[in-house]
């Protein structure tokens, strides 16, 4: 018994076969879910960012109504202070006549 001899190519055997077509069924699906994971996370991270730009959003403007209404009462404070008041009208009656103005920011 003698070996055939080799002339030219022969086909690949089965097991290289199923082998090639079970590389490539992995690599499909590797590729797959790499694709729908990064999907995943990309749409994850745009919706955390948007939560998080929408929830400081709403603090800026809690914090805004809170210093528009701290202004206001110290507006209110302001205009009902006699001391102030006096002040303003003594520095307004100086002015018009002609009088230092240093004196009057001094004291």
């Amino acid at each position: 018994m003698t070996a055939a001899p080799v002339t030219g190519r022969q086909a690949p055997r089965l097991v290289v076969k199923i082998l090639g077509f079970s590389f490539g069924v992995i690599a499909t699906v590797l590729a797959a879910v790499f694709v729908l994971l990064s999907w995943q996370t990309r749409e994850r991270l745009t919706r955390a960012i948007v939560d998080n730009m929408e929830a400081s959003q709403l603090r800026v403007a809690d914090l805004e109504d809170r210093r528009r209404f701290e202004h206001r009462l110290q507006a209110a404070a302001l205009a009902e202070s006699p001391t102030l008041k006096a002040a303003v009208d003594t520095y307004h009656a100086e002015r018009s006549v002609g009088g230092s103005t240093a004196q009057l920011i001094n004291t």
